[in-house]
């Protein structure tokens, strides 16, 4: 589930527009990459940002409140060309062209919701050399409850992916031959959000996953536990602080690791931890403004001498924008990642450094049922250790019609 290497605009995006109609474009992906960046990526778009941190008001007509059944879907076509669609030194440059759809049915009432969605995407690389076809799938069941002073949550489904595998965001020197990574990810999440005093909320989450592998990688199982406090500072700004402890188990491990040094029989164990802080700022006016920063650090521990073992730092920045019709937004990340050097063919005691850094720029028009918009993304990964250092420079057009 650490292998999501690119922004998918019309899943992931569309995926929350579906979700959230009340609050629609307010989500975006978030979430960390390091450790589980696939299925982070997705929870991040996947949870709903707190509108208000406020308690809700919420005058309960005398009996059963209506409830309203609303059925929505849109398909739509992106065209565009990366300078590295394999994600490797060796950089293959080629157009690409990307089938979306999305479809949900929701019913909601004053009391909370229930959702049911199917979303999925497939890219075609063309050229002579073209790789193979990378393809996403989503299906998701989500129920939430509502109360004035405190909500509940759960949610289940199953992701499927094939993508590039990317260097970057694995934690474990596992390369497929193919350089191609296929997975199934069934998962369940829980939370309760509550706003124990004026102008603060609270948010307890946990989240169990297996993931399954059609390849060389191992399979595994994984378990979360999240906190986050939310705090008003005053109209229109937030501050937040969360902690997390994410757990990992494989199933096998390869009987040598990269630098030739044997493995333990045990199973590969990885507790993570990680802490964020973020300043947020929301604007309503006549040019709905949303901008946040993010400051993260990520812990890691494999109870194997360090040999997997890494600390992780970095910043995550994006605003957004929206003005008559038209929806613009920034994103950019930076990201240092320092470990021993007992995973690579390294001399004792020398630092292996990872960085990654990246920005993407889009922007996007709804007309009538319509929306047109265009990307821009540059990545780069850099490492002085034996893994692929890459750039990826990535252009999109897309059109998506809402039925």
């Amino acid at each position: 589930m650490f292998w999501l290497n690119r922004t998918s605009p019309s899943i992931f995006l569309g995926a929350v527009l579906l979700l959230c109609c009340s609050a629609a474009h307010t989500a975006a992906s978030a979430a960390a990459e390091e450790e589980a960046a696939l299925f982070a990526e997705l929870d991040a778009l996947l949870r709903d940002p707190l509108e208000d941190v406020e308690p809700p008001a919420v005058d309960r007509p005398p009996g059963v409140p209506p409830r309203v059944w609303q059925t929505t879907a849109s398909t739509g076509l992106r065209l565009g060309y990366t300078t590295n669609a394999l994600l490797s030194e060796d950089a293959l440059a080629m157009p690409y062209v990307t089938a979306t759809m999305d479809t949900s049915i929701m019913s909601m009432s004053e009391r909370g919701s229930l959702i049911f969605m199917v979303s999925g995407e497939n890219r075609r690389f063309l050229g002579d050399s073209a790789p193979d076809d990378e393809r996403l799938a989503l299906l998701l069941t989500r129920v939430e409850t509502e109360a004035p002073l405190v909500d509940l949550g759960a949610e289940t489904g199953t992701l499927h992916a094939k993508q590039a595998f990317d260097a970057a965001v694995s934690p474990l020197p596992q390369t497929p031959e193919a350089g191609f990574v296929t997975q199934t990810l069934p998962f369940a999440r829980m939370w309760v959000r509550h706003y124990p005093f004026p102008r603060t909320a609270l948010e307890w989450s946990i989240r169990a996953d297996r993931a399954f592998f059609g390849d060389s990688v191992d399979d595994y199982t994984s378990g979360m536990a999240r906190l986050r406090l939310s705090y008003s500072l005053m109209p229109g700004v937030l501050f937040h602080l969360a902690g997390e402890r994410l757990e990992t188990r494989y199933d096998k491990r390869e009987p040598r690791l990269a630098n030739g040094l044997p493995v333990a029989d045990a199973r590969l164990r990885l507790d993570t931890w990680r802490g964020e802080a973020e300043l947020e700022v929301r604007s309503r006016g006549r040019f709905p403004v949303r901008a946040g920063l993010r400051a993260f650090v990520e812990e890691r521990d494999d109870g194997m001498r360090g040999y997997y073992a890494r600390t992780s730092r970095g910043l995550d920045g994006r605003a957004s924008v929206r003005w008559q019709g038209w929806r613009g937004s920034v994103h950019g990340r930076y990201e240092d990642s320092p470990f021993p050097a007992r995973l690579v063919s390294f001399a004792a005691g020398e630092t292996v450094t990872q960085r990654r850094r990246s920005g993407a720029l889009s922007v996007e028009r709804t007309l009538g049922r319509w929306r047109i918009g265009g990307m821009v993304q540059r990545t780069r990964f850099l490492s002085n250790a034996e893994f692929e250092t890459y750039t990826v420079n990535q252009y999109e057009l897309s059109a998506i019609f809402n039925f």
